[in-house]
């Protein structure tokens, strides 16, 4: 937003002119009214709830935010003027909002200070509004400072405005001033957190003898439990991306051979449930070896405690990508 003033001292006076009338009026209002509060006979409270913050304004308006600040020690009242109509008159502490059309726009200040503030001139400003801008206007009378609006940030604005009240015994005759609408409501789309693939892990010795790593080679009770997975897989997921079939030796024996039956046993999962059900999930395959044992400290000797012992880090892990029903 930027503001500056009018080149043409024609149209301040039409400004002036224009409003003058009104002033006398509004003047002679609050006089009457002042008389009755110091007589006792009538009290109105010119602010009203505390400020809140407004939506986003639709995108073909810009929203005009004028406030006082609480600590402003000049006259009791600004009187704001919307392209050289009356439009509020903002006491200390005071806000009132107004909706314009984007473009350009004249905002006049005038002090009010009783019967003399028709002498007092109306200082303008033009203000250039955005498309779907909130904007925020301080109108700080101070001494010896000329009375015009200021443009604030909103980090500023917000924190001076949480102390403000909306000004509401005034009535708008701006008639460029026109209805507020709130911008569209955006939909937020849920952001789909991706879940960690699940792992099913079977014992080798469970699916093969030991040694061995064929499809022929493959146990009875070894059929059954990855029939289980493929069935869980079928009821658990309502679509699956990727299966990785991992295949893990025990420490016992050459690097070579266990990489080599780490791996076929691997394949030869990843060809079962590949050609019993499975077969529309991309899947693949993967030999470790013996470089992420489940449990350490076995050993490596071919001995039957030692293999015995080393029964946990034989063994197939089966990994599900895919999103769950």
């Amino acid at each position: 937003m930027t503001i500056q003033l009018p080149s043409s001292r024609t149209h301040t006076f039409k400004v002036w002119r224009f409003a003058l009338v009104q002033v006398i009026a509004a003047t002679a209002a609050l006089l009457a009214l002042g008389s009755a509060q110091a007589q006792g006979l009538l009290r109105i409270d010119a602010l009203g709830q505390t400020y809140t913050a407004a939506k986003p304004v639709a995108g073909s308006l810009s929203r005009l935010t004028f406030y006082r600040p609480a600590n402003d020690t000049g006259a009791e009242a600004v009187s704001v003027y919307i392209d050289g109509a009356y439009h509020t008159s903002l006491n200390k502490s005071g806000y009132a909002e107004a909706c314009l059309k984007p473009g350009t726009t004249d905002i006049g200040l005038r002090r009010v200070e009783g019967a003399t503030d028709v002498r007092n001139p109306i200082n303008v400003a033009r203000v250039t509004l955005q498309n779907g801008q909130q904007q925020f206007l301080r109108v700080s009378d101070q001494p010896g400072v000329q009375l015009l609006p200021q443009a604030i940030s909103p980090t500023q604005a917000a924190g001076e405005l949480t102390q403000t009240r909306q000004q509401i015994h005034t009535v708008s005759r701006a008639t460029s001033v026109v209805p507020c609408e709130d911008a569209p409501a955006v939909a937020v789309a849920p952001i789909a957190v991706p879940l960690p693939p699940q792992v099913i892990s079977l014992a080798s010795d469970a699916l093969f003898p030991f040694g061995k790593s064929g499809l022929n080679d493959m146990l009875q009770g070894g059929r059954t439990a990855l029939d289980a997975v493929i069935n869980r897989v079928k009821t658990e997921y309502s679509s699956v991306d990727s299966i990785k079939v991992i295949g893990h030796s025990d420490p016992i024996g050459r690097p070579v051979t266990k990489q080599i039956i780490s791996s076929q046993r691997a394949q030869t999962v990843r060809d079962y449930i590949s050609s019993n059900g499975l077969q529309s999930a991309r899947i693949v395959s993967e030999g470790r070896a013996d470089s992420e044992l489940a449990i350490s400290g076995c050993g490596n000797q071919p001995t039957a405690p030692t293999i015995q012992c080393n029964e946990p880090n034989r063994r197939v892990a089966i990994e599900i990508t895919g999103t769950r029903r």
